[in-house]
């Protein structure tokens, strides 16, 4: 597998300097997801956000497997985290 996805799937607002692309889940679900492809947005993530909008959310692209450590501090959404 070249790469594997971590998508949180959420309803958030549409934010400033991430790329977005549309994403089809596996049952059909779309969802519009910001991709954190750098150090620095994947820190950031979802931080700070109050907005939800409908069928958003973001991607964590990574190139190999292996285990990955995530966190809420200063997050005021529900989060739903899926891992294709």
């Amino acid at each position: 597998m070249k790469y594997i996805y971590l998508i949180l799937i959420i309803l958030m607002c549409a934010c400033g300097s991430y790329e977005t692309v549309k994403v089809t889940l596996p049952n059909g679900f779309k969802v519009k997801a910001e991709i954190a492809d750098t150090p620095q947005k994947a820190e950031l993530g979802l931080m700070n956000r109050n907005h939800l909008g409908k069928h958003k959310g973001m991607i964590f692209p990574f190139d190999k497997d292996d285990s990955r450590l995530f966190w809420m501090k200063n997050t005021y959404i529900n989060l739903d985290i899926l891992f294709i």
